[in-house]
């Protein structure tokens, strides 16, 4: 497991994983980076962490995984709430997952998203572009129907903020309720 940019302040962050690759080289990384002119020839910036800040993030540590299971515990108790009264929603593999982003696959994405708008949800199109069909792969010249699964879910797919607590997500359900079933 890898979680990077924990930020803290200005430019305190904290990589931790149980990968010993990985570990070896964010070591190296960090000793190019030392005070010292000595290079092992990794190229980095420069991203060393003094002291202070990697005990200052490690104080917060605990805070930051008690919130990640918060946020796993809102979002299966949205997720049940919504199975239970019989929402025509299909959420991505892996939600509830370890992030603030809870995507769910509807049909009329964007009518969805502008109707949640209009009630002060913070909903928004996930990938609106397929990814075939962004900037970085124009030269390959895809052309619409070459990838039928991207694009399908590219126009079902919508954001939703996971809600923080009970009377958050019985407000999102109410409007999803009043969305799908117009009651």
């Amino acid at each position: 497991d890898l979680r990077v940019g924990l930020k803290l302040i200005g430019d305190a962050g904290m990589i931790i994983t149980d990968d010993q690759k990985i570990a070896k080289v964010i070591r190296e990384i960090r000793s190019e980076n030392s005070d010292s002119e000595e290079h092992t020839g990794i190229t980095s910036g420069n991203f060393h962490q003094d002291t202070l800040y990697a005990a200052l993030l490690l104080e917060q540590w605990n805070e930051i995984l008690e919130k990640q299971k918060d946020q796993i515990k809102n979002t299966s108790k949205f997720i049940e709430e919504v199975e239970r009264v019989g929402l025509p929603i299909k959420f991505s593999r892996g939600a509830p997952d370890k992030s603030t982003n809870l995507v769910i696959f509807v049909d009329n994405a964007d009518t969805l998203v502008f109707y949640l708008k209009t009630h002060l949800i913070k909903a928004e199109r996930f990938w609106p572009t397929p990814i075939p069909f962004q900037p970085g792969f124009k030269s390959l010249n895809y052309q619409k129907g070459q990838f039928p699964n991207a694009e399908k879910a590219s126009a079902m797919s919508v954001k939703l903020p996971v809600p923080s607590g009970e009377k958050e997500s019985d407000h999102l359900v109410r409007l999803l309720r009043q969305y799908f079933f117009k009651s």
